[in-house]
């Protein structure tokens, strides 16, 4: 997790290689630590906490599927260990109960988090638990020998960030079915029989928002104070994140400013929401950095949503909205910038489609009479693109007048000939479609020991077999 945090340059400084290097380098030692401590078999809280450490780690480096597949492994071991209840039906220890609360939170949380990229609902995460939310303390009141009950703190603590993220999981356990239903309902347009009193999926979804924003208020009075910095301060930005993201989604299309002109139907509403939330966020983001936590937020981002963001910027060339958009890609691109980092195949198709998408918009301005300045990020792409692939194609001579009327997929160029992606699908917003090309199950690697007198088994686990060898072409699946 030090590695993840940090950046190519800190990478560097503090280790003596790259930021690339060094997640290698440790990432197999990780998996070999866990290995070799059977931790399928071998029921231990330092062994869980190591492999929720290393799954943490893969945010935003890993395939959404296969994670949440290898988080569900995740929670089944904390199930099997007992996590899922308290620790005060058992008579334990008010250190272990406390350990154990703050282990079982971070897997539920997480366990969501993965269902959710993965296209699925919060309905999925496991509901059978009774274990309470750990305590407001810091670690130095905690000791393993201790007997006494713990005393949560009345103000300020270390446990403040994640006591906010655990508040508002709680609240999306609970409240999951409200969401889904509000949801359909803005899929169908918000419209509202009027003959019907009673309020809606949507409206009834609004106020529990309110509600947990007054509850979240109020933590933040009791135990946030953000001239503390830190943790304190990031702590002092989730809620904003959390609530007003869901305010923005919680609005019709029909009662969007832009219904009619820019807003056609439910895609264009969440191409709203996305260039609202990140142009909101680049400030959040950017104190955040002066935090120490912009690691986590650049950890939890995903290149998915951002793929299915830029092909819709490809199909809408030209509007208000589209020029907000393009500003807010280049905020995501200043905050990330393995953006630029083509080594990895997924970026570099992220990058043709920007610059596709790009081409189209100068055309399309041309055609206007209008012309518009290059934005920085866009050049600094098309430069990469060159270096590594020879003369770029993606300039507005290359795009013919009537192609932004045309279906997203282009297929005259071969780099996009994988990728078929139906933008009037719901689903394809919410990460529905499994990229079975992508699919994989070895997030572990196919490692194997190496003459170890100890232990003679693959480190790839689940009984040392090695799903690497599995033929999947009967099933369609290709890679």
């Amino acid at each position: 997790m030090t590695v993840v945090s940090l950046t190519n340059e800190e990478a560097i400084q503090l280790l003596g290689m790259t930021r690339d290097d060094a997640l290698n380098r440790f990432t197999r030692g990780t998996k070999l630590a866990l290995t070799r401590a059977n931790f399928l078999r071998n029921y231990n809280m330092t062994i869980l906490q190591a492999l929720l450490l290393y799954m943490l780690s893969l945010n935003g480096r890993a395939d959404n599927h296969s994670i949440w597949i290898m988080g569900g492994t995740v929670m089944r071991i904390a199930q099997k260990m007992g996590y899922h209840r308290d620790g005060e039906h058992f008579n334990l220890s008010p250190f272990e109960s406390e350990m154990r609360r703050r282990v079982w939170w971070h897997v539920l949380t997480q366990d969501s988090r993965y269902a959710m990229l993965s296209g699925l609902s919060h309905a999925w995460v496991p509901s059978n638990w009774d274990t309470k939310m750990p305590l407001n303390l810091n670690d130095e009141d905690l000791s393993p020998n201790s007997l006494e009950p713990l005393i949560p703190r009345n103000g300020p603590s270390e446990m403040a960030f994640v006591l906010i993220v655990y508040t508002y999981q709680r609240f999306t356990n609970r409240t999951h079915r409200a969401f889904e239903a509000a949801f359909l309902a803005l899929r169908d347009g918000g419209k509202r029989n009027p003959q019907d009193p009673s309020p809606g999926p949507i409206e009834t979804y609004r106020a529990l928002v309110e509600e947990i924003d007054v509850e979240l208020a109020e933590f933040e009075r009791q135990y946030v104070d953000p001239a503390a910095g830190g943790v304190q301060q990031a702590a002092s930005m989730i809620r904003p994140l959390f609530i007003d993201k869901m305010r923005d989604v919680m609005v019709p299309m029909c009662e969007q400013p832009e219904f009619g002109t820019e807003i056609f139907d439910q895609i264009d509403s969440l191409f709203k929401s996305f260039v609202i939330n990140h142009s909101r966020n680049a400030e959040v983001y950017k104190r955040l950095a002066h935090t120490g936590f912009l690691w986590f937020i650049r950890a939890g981002f995903h290149t998915d949503a951002l793929l299915l963001f830029t092909a819709k910027l490809y199909k809408r060339p030209t509007g208000k909205l589209t020029e907000r958009a393009w500003v807010a890609l280049g905020s995501i691109h200043d905050l990330h910038p393995d953006l630029f980092d083509f080594s990895q195949k997924k970026i570099e198709r992220q990058a043709q489609f920007t610059l596709k998408a790009w081409a189209v918009r100068e055309q399309a301005l041309a055609q206007c009479g209008q012309q518009v300045d290059v934005p920085e990020f866009v050049l600094r792409l098309r430069r990469l693109m060159s270096s590594s692939r020879g003369p770029s194609s993606f300039t507005a001579s290359s795009e013919s007048p009537s192609s932004a009327s045309q279906p997203f997929f282009l297929q005259q160029t071969s780099p996009y000939q994988q990728m078929s992606l139906d933008l009037g699908d719901m689903n394809q917003y919410l990460g529905g479609n499994m990229d079975a090309a992508n699919f994989s199950l070895d997030m572990w690697g196919n490692l194997m020991m190496d003459n170890d007198d100890n232990t003679n088994q693959q480190a790839l686990p689940y009984g040392g077999f090695d799903f690497s060898k599995l033929d999947f072409s009967p099933m369609g699946f290709r890679g």
